[in-house]
């Protein structure tokens, strides 16, 4: 369930302009979410339902997560990072 939210909340930081980087991210997390499933039904950890009933509660919260702070990622997506804006130049001059 945490890898789950974990793909989903690191998706969710990826500004939705950078569509190349965000199906990378996807595919990405689909790989590592199914070896997740695999590796813990191989060692009889948990039954395969439990492992897909996990990663869906998983994306649930990931996707409630998202929907709550969408409001402030879309702020953030719209704001240049700092070293961007010239601000780093200015605090520490040249010598």
């Amino acid at each position: 369930m945490s890898a789950a939210v974990a793909a989903v909340t690191i998706l969710a930081l990826i500004p939705p302009a950078r569509r190349g980087l965000r199906a990378v991210g996807f595919v990405v997390a689909a790989i590592l979410l199914i070896g997740i499933v695999w590796q813990r039904t191989l060692i009889n950890a948990h039954w395969f339902s439990d492992t897909i009933a996990g990663i869906l509660a998983g994306l649930g919260v990931g996707l409630l997560l998202q929907w709550a702070f969408w409001p402030g990622l879309q702020r953030d997506f719209a704001r240049r990072p700092g070293f961007a804006r010239g601000r780093a130049r200015a605090e520490h001059p040249a010598t």
